[in-house]
């Protein structure tokens, strides 16, 4: 058997709506205030998002982009723009380190916050609802 192009993208949508469900899912247990403050509309293009930004960062592999989710949740959308997360853009975008699962594990490693928090303007925790 043999699929036509119409069908391969019908193939790659699916999958790709599946990850999305699954990262909304993850959300939605590790972010539930965020969530539930956000609505469930907001929430998916929060996830939408997080994910093409991950994919920026050269996170392919679905663990990768799930845990650069959780970094988005926990700064939010600033994640990349904040001069208080300057550490977070340096390590995100550290060309010196070849691997993708190195550059999230050491953002995750030296993140202050925990997942329901971000940071505000001043870099201090507040949550992340707020």
């Amino acid at each position: 058997m043999q699929l036509n192009a119409a069908q391969m993208q019908a193939l790659q949508d699916g999958a790709k709506r599946e990850f999305e469900d699954r990262v909304v899912a993850h959300c939605h247990s590790y972010f539930p205030d965020q969530c539930c403050a956000l609505g469930a509309d907001e929430t998916r293009e929060m996830v939408r998002e997080a994910i093409a930004r991950a994919g920026h960062h050269g996170f392919k592999v679905e663990r990768h982009v799930c845990k650069f989710v959780d970094l988005f949740f926990t700064f939010g959308e600033q994640l990349n723009t904040d001069p208080a997360l300057e550490w977070a853009q340096a390590i995100l975008s550290d060309t010196s380190i070849a691997s993708p699962a190195e550059r999230i594990r050491q953002a995750l490693r030296r993140s202050p916050g925990t997942p329901g928090t971000m940071l505000n303007s001043h870099g201090r925790t507040t949550p992340a609802n707020k």
